[in-house]
């Protein structure tokens, strides 16, 4: 009988390592082409996410930045291109999770969200566009 060993693995690899302000985890395909890197702040939060085709070209990129009261995040890539506004704070004892979704390349894709709580978490409210839905 016999064996014959080749080199060659299967799956994605990653590597982790620290820069001056982040750690980074790069993901590489069984080729070995960087296919993602993420970059996580000092709170473990991803702060950037970019990914890369086969030639190494840019695909697709998230940034978030993080705010007191919650996060921007926009979004470019070849076919979409938006920003989402995300927001949370308390007011008059009641929880409101505000997400307002705007694209550059769908403005029909548009919308505002607002989710309201009780102090107990129970949804209470959803207002979609303007569109109050009361939950019973």
């Amino acid at each position: 009988m016999k064996v014959n060993f080749s080199p060659v693995s299967f799956g994605n690899r990653d590597i982790r390592y620290h820069d001056k302000s982040h750690n980074i985890l790069e993901t590489f395909d069984d080729r070995q082409n960087l296919v993602r890197r993420i970059k996580y702040d000092k709170l473990c939060r991803d702060v950037d996410s970019v990914e890369f085709n086969e030639k190494k070209e840019v695909i697709g990129h998230l940034h978030k930045e993080y705010t007191p009261d919650g996060c921007i995040e926009t979004y470019k890539s070849k076919t979409q291109e938006y920003v989402r506004e995300i927001k949370t704070f308390v007011k008059d004892s009641f929880t409101h999770h505000i997400e307002k979704f705007t694209s550059k390349t769908s403005p029909q894709n548009n919308y505002i969200n607002e989710f309201v709580r009780d102090a107990t978490g129970k949804l209470v409210k959803v207002i979609n566009n303007g569109k109050v839905l009361i939950i019973k």
